[in-house]
């Protein structure tokens, strides 16, 4: 169990719930920046969200999302080719 304290639902918030997973996701299993998925959101999805509300999702989600990664990657093969 995670001993970060946070949000753990995605209630009342302003952006759809597949966006906010898809930019979490991007962060913590991607290993990408805030300023990265920001532009990636607005190239893709035509979405303007600022790099530092995409920190403080992270922030808030931080205990479901570590629990996630702890899960999934050792189950991924970073040397593959496939």
């Amino acid at each position: 169990m995670s001993k970060l304290f946070g949000k753990t639902d995605f209630k009342r918030m302003r952006y759809p719930f597949h966006v906010i997973l898809m930019a979490l996701s991007m962060f913590y299993l991607g290993k990408n920046s805030s300023h990265n998925i920001a532009l990636i959101l607005r190239t893709v999805m035509n979405l303007q969200i600022s790099h530092t509300t995409i920190s403080n999702w992270c922030t808030k989600f931080a205990p479901i999302f570590q629990n996630i990664a702890i899960q999934l990657i050792p189950a991924l093969n970073f040397n593959s080719d496939e």
